[in-house]
């Protein structure tokens, strides 16, 4: 049970990367910016941490409001609970 609910999470987690790499190369405004930022994310690695810490800068790097509202919800999120 335990090994089938790890290979299970194992999938999900991989899904779940490449959708953020996904997301952070589309998240470029310009063809330059989308090229490094692929050039970034397949130099970077697969590392799942990696994208979490380039996410967490990407959402500081917002202007304005944008940036602590973006941290709000990340702590909101990171502390919901299921009813």
């Amino acid at each position: 049970m335990y090994s089938k609910l790890k290979s299970l999470i194992d999938i999900v987690l991989s899904f779940l990367l490449v959708a953020l790499n996904i997301e952070a190369i589309l998240g470029e405004t310009s063809l330059a910016g989308r090229k490094q930022m692929l050039r970034k994310v397949t130099t970077t690695g697969v590392a799942l941490d990696s994208v979490y810490v380039q996410t967490l800068q990407r959402i500081r790097e917002q202007r304005g409001d944008r940036s602590r509202l973006g941290m709000e919800v990340l702590m909101w999120v990171s502390h919901a609970e299921r009813p």
